[in-house]
């Protein structure tokens, strides 16, 4: 299935007969062009933020997921320009534009899970078992897309002058199946590997990470369920562009969001200083008692530079103890 196709479409393999469920009025193509327009204002504030983030001396790890952003963005505008042109397709390049708009929409939803996915992996503390994981779910979705790619046709009838999708059932079934494990993946990971951290006040800042990708991921979960029923179950024109349209905008939110969060997690950094001092000066009986924890939260001011520091070995030591931070080293918004 295309990122969304304000023609009609319908769940078979076969060339259809249509009737109006199929059919959007004027009305319901207005409303969801405003979808669009959100959507894009949402992707280009987010390209603009990535950029000037990224040129003002960003930290690496940053970097690479500014690039992530970035690339979902621009695949995300392009889904959607592809989109308004689709309505225009005529006899000519109905079939090849439908497979081109295709291509295009499944790399869009593959580079989301993977931004979702990678943050789960940082968050997890690039854990092998997770990152074994993660590359089978990448595997299956991309298997997926290319046999929906390869089934899913296209067809002009000459009479409506129109351009039909037609979407195979297995693989519309499998792929969006494909895509609701990943965020349940992201969501299982989150919880199982941080659930102890919720218990520390040293680690205010790593709490507010695991919770914003629980939260991230189980909104993802309940779009992608929508879409998934509607693709699935429902012949409803309206019904599926509306579904696959929220989800774009769900989609381009979650990843965007990272901006705003960015921030939160820097006051939480700050506010957190004077708990890291407290914990280095207890008495060494107390230590070893607070060692277990500090082992977990160490592993995640380590990898949650994605979004929180840049220098964690000035907050963790050789040996897993908490020591004095450095400010000069410590970039949250980054």
């Amino acid at each position: 299935m295309p990122f969304t196709r304000l023609s009609s479409t319908s769940n078979s393999s076969h060339q259809a007969s249509y009737n109006s469920d199929e059919v959007m009025s004027v009305p319901q193509i207005l409303f969801l062009s405003l979808l669009f327009g959100w959507i894009i204002n949402t992707c280009i504030i987010g390209i603009l933020v990535s950029v000037m983030r990224v040129a003002s001396a960003a930290s690496m790890p940053y970097k690479k997921l500014a690039a992530m952003m970035i690339l979902f963005n621009v695949l995300c505008i392009s889904c959607l320009g592809i989109a308004i042109w689709a309505v225009f397709f005529g006899a000519l390049d109905c079939v090849y534009g439908s497979i081109g708009e295709n291509v295009v929409g499944h790399c869009f939803y593959i580079s989301f899970d993977i931004f979702i996915l990678y943050k789960t992996l940082a968050t997890c503390g690039f854990d092998r078992r997770v990152r074994a994981g993660i590359i089978v779910l990448l595997a299956n979705r991309t298997l997926w897309a290319v046999v929906d790619i390869a089934r899913s046709r296209a067809s002009y009838d000459a009479a409506t002058l129109t351009c039909y999708y037609s979407q195979d059932p297995l693989s519309g079934f499998a792929y969006n199946l494909s895509g609701l494990l990943s965020d349940l993946y992201a969501t299982a990971m989150c919880i199982a590997f941080n659930w102890s951290n919720f218990a520390y006040t040293v680690s205010a800042v790593l709490r507010i990470v695991v919770k914003e990708n629980i939260l991230r991921s189980f909104l993802v979960v309940c779009i992608t369920g929508f879409a998934s029923f509607s693709t699935t179950f429902s012949t409803n024109a309206f019904l599926q562009n509306l579904s696959y349209s929220l989800q774009g905008l769900a989609y381009s939110a979650a990843v965007n969001s990272e901006h705003f969060l960015s921030t939160i997690r820097k006051d939480a950094m700050n506010r957190s200083m004077p708990s890291l001092n407290q914990v280095k000066n207890v008495s060494t009986n107390h230590r070893a008692a607070v060692e277990p924890p500090v082992s977990i939260s160490t592993r995640l001011i380590a990898t949650s530079n994605v979004g929180c520091v840049t220098a964690a070995g000035d907050v963790v030591g050789k040996k897993g103890t908490l020591q004095e931070p450095n400010r000069r080293n410590i970039d949250p918004s980054q």
